[in-house]
């Protein structure tokens, strides 16, 4: 009886598990190549650079950002890995 009980705990947390890495994306960030160093400084920079990012670069996304491990503002293009958006 124990023993069955445990097969059945095992295999729903394998299942859950599962299910949660199968949903999983990764929300990919990437600094700019293409747009001018000083586009997130203008009033319009966020506009900018994600014009940037789409017609240039082709990401779905662009937004000035200031991400961790980094100390300027910066223009970053992103999309998660199966290609729809993600926030900053």
């Amino acid at each position: 009886m124990h023993s069955k009980l445990r097969v059945v705990y095992v295999l729903l947390i394998l299942f859950i598990l599962f299910i949660g890495y199968a949903t999983t994306t990764y929300c990919e960030k990437v600094r700019s190549k293409t747009a001018p160093r000083d586009v997130c400084k203008k009033s319009n920079g966020n506009a900018l650079c994600k014009k940037t990012c789409w017609t240039i670069e082709k990401y779905v996304n662009g937004k000035c950002l200031i991400l961790p491990k980094t100390t300027n503002l910066d223009c970053y293009c992103y999309h998660y890995d199966n290609g729809s958006a993600c926030r900053a």
